[in-house]
């Protein structure tokens, strides 16, 4: 005898699926649109001499140097908490 891997319907499937999907979309890509937005705001020009600009160099190294380190740490740790 076979058992369904879920007992949940095909429609309450498809609502939770749906309802993951759209906190995805706002606390994930919506931020990281609006984000974009703002920065060509101004033009592509004016993007470019702000990334150049010594200090916005060294928050963007210090971003990637972060999230070097936070990454591997936060993957051992969930696994070894797992």
């Amino acid at each position: 005898m076979t058992r369904a891997a879920s007992s949940e319907s095909p429609v309450a499937r498809r609502i939770l699926i749906g309802v993951g999907l759209l906190f995805l979309a706002l606390f994930l890509a919506l931020p990281l649109v609006v984000v974009f937005v703002q920065a060509f705001a101004k033009g592509w020009p004016m993007f470019v001499d702000a990334i150049g600009q010594p200090d916005a160099r060294a928050a963007i190294r210090l971003t990637l140097l972060v999230a070097a380190i936070s990454v591997p740490l936060n993957c051992v740790f969930g696994v070894v908490a797992s």
